[in-house]
């Protein structure tokens, strides 16, 4: 919120808990970026007795970026950032189509990108797809992240996981549903399932629109507005599992299967992020 925090000012960290934050997208990028720079200056790290130290460290609490665009692990630790994209958009989009994997039954054969610039160039079919070919790394990289966390903290120790993305862009709206059900499946692989929290913090349309840097094209704003509204019926049956009796199930290349009967996230923990207020005014600088 703007202003200098002195070192005397830092709060303790949580006791016997671990966390992580995971932004998936461009949006979620902007979040977990604007986080991370919050806990770094706000919460006394690890190190901090060492005054020859610059960069905080913090053992239970992690970040972890999840993009299509290489450029969102600027300013990021190496290991605080996992590639989902590729070089060739179009090029994979073809290869897609050619083929029949059951692992890609949902994928439309008809999915175009006009933009084939890095990233999933603003479809959400793309960028589901672009997961795909990593799911089973991206399962192993949270696996290692969350049992670093947890190895030597006491006996019921906490365990938060935050997951933020737009829902409106190409990759944020086509992988936010299936990380959430990746660390679901770690989590219930390590025996936490239900013990520990996991909280979606979801960027509606209007947030992407409010951006200055958005581009004014009409085609732009249409595709944000169809992700979002695809991503939020979506959204809306899973959340809606213990319910109406659903399951999720995925399959994740040859190699794992996801097929579970809960929510993406923890049930009264998915937060919908707007920018305009209930009387219809976007928020100045919304984004």
């Amino acid at each position: 919120g703007g202003g200098l925090n002195g070192s005397l000012e830092k709060v303790e960290q949580a006791k016997n808990t671990f966390s992580l934050a995971i932004g998936i997208g461009g949006t979620g990028f902007s979040a977990l970026s604007a986080l991370r720079q919050n806990v770094h200056s706000r919460i006394k790290q690890d190190n901090y007795d060492r005054r020859d130290v610059e960069t905080p460290k913090y053992d239970r609490i992690q970040f972890l970026q999840i993009d299509s665009d290489a450029k969102s692990k600027e300013g990021l630790d190496a290991s605080e950032f996992f590639y989902v994209g590729t070089t060739d958009i179009l090029d994979r989009l073809d290869k897609a189509r050619q083929k029949n994997d059951p692992w890609i039954r949902w994928f439309n054969k008809k999915t175009t990108v006009e933009d084939a610039r890095q990233g999933a160039g603003g479809v959400r079919q793309a960028g589901k797809l672009l997961l795909q070919d990593r799911a089973s790394e991206l399962r192993e990289k949270i696996r290692g992240i969350i049992r670093n966390g947890i190895t030597g903290l006491g006996k019921n120790f906490t365990i938060n996981i935050y997951v933020m993305a737009g829902i409106g862009g190409g990759t944020g709206s086509g992988c936010f549903i299936d990380v959430c059900y990746i660390v679901q499946q770690v989590l219930t692989e390590l025996g936490y399932r239900g013990a520990a929290s996991v909280l979606g913090f979801f960027f509606l349309p209007d947030v992407n629109l409010a951006s200055e840097n958005f581009p004014k094209l009409p085609a732009y704003k249409d595709s944000v507005k169809e992700n979002g509204y695809a991503a939020l019926q979506e959204l809306d049956y899973l959340m809606g599992i213990p319910e109406n009796g659903g399951r999720y199930k995925q399959q994740y290349g040859p190699q794992f299967t996801i097929d579970m009967d809960v929510s993406p996230v923890t049930q009264n923990l998915c937060h919908l992020i707007s920018a305009t207020t209930t009387e219809g005014m976007v928020h100045k600088d919304g984004y």
